[in-house]
């Protein structure tokens, strides 16, 4: 994959931290000018994407937010070195890209990744081909558009403003311009699948929040294909709940949660993260509460922890929760096994010995030779970086026939890496486990430097991912 950072050493690039507006207002005609000039010199191998694909001048959808004030290009990779070069780019540090001006109009380039999504090969080949002044300029598939909207949003934790408009801008224009083609949703929600997870899929009903600030027209348009989406089979089975417990009883905060979450997403099975407290209060708190956790037909499922939280958590160990649970006699009291959070080779034992109770698995590696670290910098990391006996672990998981779900969480360092390797997952699982071990993600980081207790050199992301 294109090194940017290298690409910008080797050319002598400018290095800045800032990219500046020099007209924060595009007019249309030096957008149309700026695409012949980059179609004319480079082809279809230059592919305009982000929010200037969302405007009535390109697609000719409706105008519905102030446009954006630059212009975002993805390069197919062997033509990143000549445009550098040709164009006398400057290298942001800040985002990693590179950019320049063009009519007055700031121009921002990237190769191989935009926003830590690795770009395949079909981006280029099913960008749409507009005709300008005798050369043909390339714009990101609306497909395409949406699942990187997406895509942003989640990375944002909500599809506000901007991304939840441009968004119904997409969906709907076939429905208000008639010369346009509908949307292929199956292939934007696979895209969207691909390059996010499913867990993205749980912030629909922002879109449909925004809704209200489109015409009548449109917007009964946008319900209805939002309710296309949910079509599709996509399901959050499992949500991490934020920090609160069966302690947390101050306006019903526990169980508004557990009911929020079940409202919104249709989780089965939500993860919890045990607080200080006291165990007969914890028996007294669910016998309150009962009734309405049985109605959702949820199982919460306690994030197991180190024994060195045992003095701030009720409970943290596996087997302590399989005993205890079994006491308490409550079926919708379960187990997340943080594999990250055990300790090396014991964990091989857990598993065959208490799985029965255990709903989700939140898999990572680690390195065992570290100290308890508060931020976890040791822990959470891709899978091959540490030295936890994930290949053992996982071998565990198939002789003891596990059916719950194993979620990647990694450190936001290694985002990049989480499509990657839920993939090389789901070979595992069906039964291509050389190709797993040929393609796990160490072998991509060995010359990697990491440093446990400081900083990653990989970049920014956060944790997500399914299989």
């Amino acid at each position: 994959m294109v090194d940017l950072d290298e690409i910008a050493r080797f050319h002598h690039a400018v290095i800045s931290e800032n990219m500046c507006l020099h007209d924060p207002e595009i007019t249309p005609q030096a957008i149309l000018e700026t695409l012949a000039y980059y179609g004319k010199k480079y082809g279809t191998a230059v592919v305009l994407y982000g929010g200037q694909t969302a405007t009535p001048l390109l697609f000719r959808f409706k105008n519905m937010r102030t446009p954006t004030g630059d212009m975002d290009f993805a390069v197919e990779e062997p033509l990143m070195e000549q445009l550098v070069e040709d164009e006398g780019l400057t290298y942001n540090l800040h985002y990693h890209v590179f950019y320049g001006y063009c009519n007055d109009v700031l121009c921002v380039f990237t190769g191989g990744r935009v926003h830590d999504w690795i770009i395949p090969a079909d981006f280029f080949t099913s960008s749409v081909h507009f005709a300008l002044r005798e050369t043909v300029a390339a714009v990101c598939a609306r497909e395409y558009t949406f699942a990187m909207k997406m895509r942003r949003g989640f990375i944002n934790k909500s599809l506000f403003g901007k991304y939840a408009i441009d968004i119904i801008n997409i969906i709907t224009a076939p429905y208000i311009r008639e010369e346009l083609q509908p949307m292929d949703l199956k292939k934007a929600v696979r895209l969207t699948l691909e390059c996010t997870g499913p867990s993205v899929f749980s912030m629909i009903e922002d879109i449909k929040s925004h809704a209200r600030h489109v015409p009548a027209r449109q917007r009964k348009f946008t319900e209805k294909e939002i309710n296309r989406l949910k079509t599709f089979g996509i399901k959050v089975e499992s949500v991490h709940a934020p920090a609160a417990d069966v302690y947390h009883t101050h306006g019903d905060e526990f169980i508004n949660t557990l009911e929020t979450i079940k409202k919104f997403y249709g989780s089965g099975v939500i993860t919890v993260h045990p607080q200080r407290g006291d165990r007969r209060q914890a028996r007294a708190q669910y016998k309150k509460i009962e009734e309405r956790i049985r109605r959702l037909g949820i199982v919460i499922a306690y994030e197991t922890f180190e024994m060195e939280h045992d003095n701030r958590k009720w409970i943290t160990q596996v087997e302590d929760m399989h005993r205890y649970f079994d006491v308490l006699k409550f079926p919708f009291l379960g187990v997340t096994y943080d594999f990250t959070h055990s300790q090396p080779g014991k964990n091989l034992i857990e598993i065959r010995h208490f799985h029965s109770r255990i709903h989700a698995i939140h898999l990572s590696d680690a390195g065992s030779d570290q100290p308890l670290d508060e931020n976890e910098k040791h822990q959470h990391l891709a899978l091959g970086i540490g030295d936890y006996p994930v290949i053992e672990f996982l071998d565990v998981l198939e002789k003891i026939e596990y059916k719950g779900f194993v979620i990647l969480e990694y450190l936001p360092a290694f985002r990049c890496y989480l499509q990657q390797d839920w993939r090389l997952l789901d070979a595992y699982a069906r039964e291509k486990k050389a190709h797993f071990l040929k393609n796990l993600t160490g072998a991509d980081c060995q010359n990697q430097e990491y440093n446990y207790s400081g900083s990653p050199v990989i970049g920014n992301a956060e944790p997500a991912g399914f299989f």
